[in-house]
């Protein structure tokens, strides 16, 4: 059985690169972030709460404008703001710890 490597966690964790074994499918991941994104852009709502886990959140920071300038990683009980300028989406804080 192989374990996964200090290494291996540094990759998931700066790049969202997943260790071997791992099954993701990362280009639908970023898809499915893209699908969720374009529903809301249509929607009247003006604030929208979406929960998920650290490994697919560290998705939508790769498919959208990341003002905040943070690593891809949300901490346990950590949230993230997103917003859209009626044109574009862009992330606006991550990692935010109430």
């Amino acid at each position: 059985e192989k374990r996964i490597t200090r290494d291996d966690l540094l990759k998931w964790d700066k790049h969202a690169i997943p260790p071997d074994g791992w099954i993701i499918d990362i280009e639908a991941t970023k898809q499915n972030w893209l699908d969720f994104l374009e529903t809301l852009a249509k929607q009247k709502y003006t604030c929208t709460l979406a929960v998920t886990s650290n490994g697919i959140a560290r998705f939508l920071k790769t498919v959208i404008e990341d003002k905040s300038k943070t690593r891809l990683k949300l901490s346990t009980g950590a949230f993230g703001i997103v917003t859209f300028d009626g044109e574009k989406w862009s992330i606006t804080d991550w990692n935010i710890r109430p």
